[in-house]
């Protein structure tokens, strides 16, 4: 139940954010609540299937990060609350 609330809390939270970075921490937050909701009753072929998700969620994650930090440096701004955007 807690798992199911983490990731609902993580799709609230993506739609009622401000800024680019907060979107990333939301994001962040869905898939750890994902993993654990897929490995609740683990056996081998959910094991696989959960550590070709984490890789592929990493590599999401940080072309999700290093796109938002572009974005920032870009519009010079250092504090993400005031992109001007």
């Amino acid at each position: 139940m807690a798992l199911q609330t983490s990731f609902a809390d993580g799709v609230h939270g993506a739609f009622l954010t401000g800024d680019l970075f907060n979107l990333y921490v939301w994001f962040e937050i869905m898939p750890v609540a994902s993993f654990g909701l897929m490995i609740l009753k683990a056996d081998t072929t959910r094991i696989h299937a959960s550590i070709k998700y984490v890789l592929l969620n990493q590599i999401f994650t940080l072309t999700l990060l290093l796109v938002i930090g572009l974005i920032y440096g870009g519009h010079r701004c250092a504090e993400p609350g005031r992109a001007p955007f």
